[in-house]
């Protein structure tokens, strides 16, 4: 079975909207919030909810250039040698993912 990683790897940049997955973003934060507003009593902090949508943001940034980097390969870098684009793209997507999830768990774990 041949999977052609380009293809999808182009699908998924042509239908995933930066609009799309912003107010999908704030839907899941509105969701959490309501969630913990229920559960605590209280209202999440401003400061955590900021901290929430950065991680979110930085979750969808490193898939994104994961999809750029390592499933497609545009003209513009064939430049570059393939382990060049396969480092920067896996160490983008450990550091942002990484740093992504961290914060949402720290946020989730403070209350």
């Amino acid at each position: 079975m041949d999977i052609n990683l380009d293809l999808i790897g182009r699908a998924y940049l042509d239908h995933v909207d930066y609009r799309v997955s912003n107010l999908a973003i704030m839907l899941l934060i509105g969701v959490i919030a309501i969630h913990r507003r229920a559960k605590l009593k209280q209202w999440v902090p401003l400061q955590d909810v900021v901290r929430a949508a950065l991680g979110f943001l930085m979750i969808s940034t490193a898939l994104t250039i994961f999809c750029v980097f390592m499933l497609t390969k545009p003209p513009y870098l064939e430049a570059l040698s393939g382990d060049n684009l396969s480092t920067t793209a896996f160490i983008t997507v450990f550091v942002m993912l990484g740093l992504g999830i961290s914060e949402i768990a720290k946020l989730y774990r403070n209350k």
